[in-house]
């Protein structure tokens, strides 16, 4: 009977060592994890961790703060939903995404309403990244979800013989994304407008062939995590060209946004894409952007364009 309970209580007591053991190597583990980060990074073990990073587009993921798209006066006319994949790549970080949009006009084709996301990311950098961004992600590679966007378009002036196109497009960025600690979405919210105008040149009376010119200025705002600075704000512009044939369109543009604190909120990009155009319910598009500044990247997508209604 007593060697019974002997076994009984050293069962108990080996159980008890094992767990300490390992409750002590789990300790060492996460203290060894949190080491390299404060060590990098200075910590004064007084400022929370958050405020180390800097959420602009030069301190996050290409998908974080993407430069707006540089609208060329005329709202869209079709129901349509688009999908992509899509790549963003420099010496030092390689991106990989969906991206998906879904456009959708009014009956009188004066307003219309847009919501567009990255779904997913699948990121990896390097060690000289992480430890430029201050990011807690210790091997530089993972998986992450992008913010939500939605946006009003609204047409002011269109077909005026004297007068360009013009239309004012309203956008809310939601904080919806995830990892901020490895720098890839700011998990703030945020807005920005903008007024683009714009005027084709046609070729023949049959308008099937022209030539658009068109430019936009507007205004981005978003929160930061800075004590001095609750929020930013930058200037939005652009200017662009695109020719429209009968069954493809090539357009480029270039535009940015310059921010006023000057923390890498100043991105530039160029960007050339060429679409199919037919009667179909599928149309194809594929696009290359080249980033300067503080958006460094060269990116490329291939968009599938469905046509879910045609209005009448």
């Amino acid at each position: 009977m007593k060697k019974m309970y002997f076994r009984i209580v050293q069962s108990v007591w080996n159980r008890k060592l094992l767990l300490l053991n390992f409750l002590f190597v789990f300790v060492e583990y996460a203290a060894a994890q949190g080491t390299w980060w404060n060590t990098i990074n200075q910590w004064d073990r007084v400022t929370p961790w958050e405020r180390y990073l800097t959420p602009s587009p030069g301190f996050m993921g290409p998908n974080a703060f993407p430069v707006p798209e540089i609208e060329n006066g005329l709202l869209e006319k079709q129901l349509t939903l688009e999908t992509a994949v899509e790549g963003h790549f420099n010496r030092h970080e390689q991106t990989e995404n969906l991206y998906t949009r879904l456009f959708i006009p009014f009956k009188n084709q004066k307003v219309g309403i847009q919501l567009f996301l990255v779904p997913f990311e699948i990121y990896s950098y390097d060690q000289f990244i992480r430890d430029q961004r201050s990011s807690t992600d210790y091997d530089g590679q993972g998986v992450a979800s992008g913010d939500l966007y939605i946006g009003t378009a609204i047409q002011l002036i269109e077909n005026r013989k004297w007068l360009p196109d013009a239309l004012l497009s309203i956008n809310i960025k939601t904080a919806s994304g995830n990892q901020y600690g490895a720098a890839r979405f700011s998990d703030s919210p945020g807005y920005f407008f903008d007024l683009s105008f714009g005027k084709s040149v046609y070729f023949n009376s049959s308008h099937k062939t022209w030539i658009r010119f068109y430019t936009l200025v507007g205004f981005y705002s978003w929160h930061t995590n800075l004590a001095a600075h609750f929020q930013d704000e930058a200037v939005v512009y652009g200017i662009g060209a695109g020719l429209e044939l009968k069954y493809f369109s090539l357009n480029q543009n270039f535009g940015g946004f310059s921010g006023f604190l000057n923390n890498g909120d100043r991105p530039q990009v160029y960007r050339v894409e060429l679409s199919s155009k037919s009667n179909r319910s599928v149309n194809y598009k594929i696009r290359f952007q080249y980033g300067f500044k503080d958006i460094d990247y060269r990116s490329i997508r291939f968009s599938m364009i469905y046509n879910l209604k045609q209005n009448q």
